[in-house]
């Protein structure tokens, strides 16, 4: 299918701008067994080490590497281990009796010793941070999972597509066709850069969201589609 056709590429921003205006792009982002990769980034274990984190006598994290011996959580310690000798093994930090902050006890004790997982929540806290620079809209679902709403991103990439197919020197686009449909009958036709200045101006704005209790975004997904 050729882009080439009567429809200007004027017209063709107006219909994306449009469809961001009118629908939402949200993107569900699944950390992989995050409580794993964060002991892997504290300790400095390479990537292709077997690692496993455990809570008290069970596995709770399993990274990759584990996987290939057919370590899965809910494991026993002693049964992850006769899988595979090698395993990595990392207790999550527990607060014992008298101490003023969470530590990596060597033998923790269920009778003296409380779970802390402060250290996942910081690493989640810093990647969530990384993410709302570029997607400044975005709501946590849990410690590892977030929904991103990329709709102005996503329709900043389009347009950049539809501009670049109308340089007066560009083939005509037929990968971009196939790829967006709202351009499938689109000429590499030229625009001004008043029209193309308007146009921009009904993109979703990416201003900073009110925070809420918990300093994280407040945000409506109301009539933004399935998430």
């Amino acid at each position: 299918m050729s882009v080439c056709g009567s429809a200007t590429a004027a017209a063709i921003r107006a219909r994306v701008v449009a469809a961001a205006a009118a629908e939402r792009t949200i993107i569900h982002l699944d950390l992989d067994a995050f409580y794993a990769q964060v002991e892997m980034v504290r300790l400095g274990v390479p990537p292709d080490k077997p690692l496993a984190v455990l809570q008290w006598r069970r596995l709770i994290a399993v990274n990759y590497p584990s996987r290939a011996f057919g370590i899965k959580r809910h494991m026993t310690a002693d049964e992850a281990l006769r899988l595979c000798p090698d395993l990595i093994l990392v207790h999550v930090a527990t607060i014992a009796t008298g101490d003023a902050e969470p530590k990596y006890h060597e033998r923790p004790s269920q009778d003296t010793h409380k779970i802390s997982l402060d250290a996942y929540r910081v690493a989640s806290l810093r990647i969530m941070r990384v993410l709302a620079r570029a997607f400044p809209l975005y709501q946590r679902a849990s410690i590892d999972e977030v929904y991103i709403d990329a709709s102005a991103a996503v329709a900043a990439r389009i347009l950049a597509a539809v501009d670049s197919a109308a340089s007066p020197n560009a083939p005509c686009n037929t990968e971009l066709a196939g790829s967006y449909p709202t351009t499938s009958s689109a000429c590499a036709d030229s625009t001004t850069a008043a029209s193309a200045a308007a146009l921009d101006l009904a993109l979703p704005p990416l201003e900073m969201p009110r925070l809420d209790e918990r300093g994280e975004p407040e945000v409506c997904w109301d009539g933004a589609g399935f998430v």
